[in-house]
């Protein structure tokens, strides 16, 4: 299956599942050699830092993504892959981080901006997060804020955050 294949992340988990330690490890030994063999390689960096995800190595995995994605600065799928693992870890600073240098570098990037605002929302930093949201939709027209305002309220109430999905 390719790198960005949907069921991807569960095929590779069910492999892992069933290998014996032995397997395992040339797995993560071939899996890290492909990847330096091309480490401008989309594909190679994110099968890496899943089966490192998979492994249980998410720092490792964090590492990978972050120098892939210095080889590959346009790379969406890269990015998205290390900010779910950052949330999943909840790394909350290093999240935040990494979007404000994301932003930064690519500033036409309103969902960078609107991802970063909803993230500061759901950490409770309501202020700062109601701010970014509102220099977001400053920029858009009365239509498309309507709708982002509608789907971040939705998304906050998603993850049991009603007060903040008040906006």
């Amino acid at each position: 299956l390719a790198a960005d294949h949907w069921r991807r992340k569960e095929a590779m988990t069910l492999r892992w599942q069933t290998a014996d330690e032995t397997e395992q490890k040339q797995m993560l030994a071939d899996s890290a050699k492909a990847w330096k063999a091309e480490p401008a390689s989309e594909t190679a960096a994110l099968s890496h830092g899943d089966l490192l995800v998979t492994s249980g190595r998410r720092d490792e995995a964090l590492r990978t993504w972050r120098v892939a994605l210095e080889a590959q600065p346009q790379s969406r799928l890269i990015e998205e892959r290390l900010l779910d693992l950052l949330e999943t870890l909840r790394q909350e600073d290093a999240l935040l981080a990494f979007l404000a240098e994301r932003v930064k570098q690519q500033p036409e990037r309103d969902d960078l901006k609107l991802r970063r605002a909803r993230a500061l929302l759901q950490l409770g930093r309501v202020d700062e997060g109601s701010r970014a949201l509102e220099e977001l939709l400053a920029k858009t027209d009365p239509a498309q804020r309507v709708m982002t305002l509608l789907q971040t309220a939705r998304w906050l109430r998603s993850r049991n955050l009603f007060t903040e999905a008040t906006l």
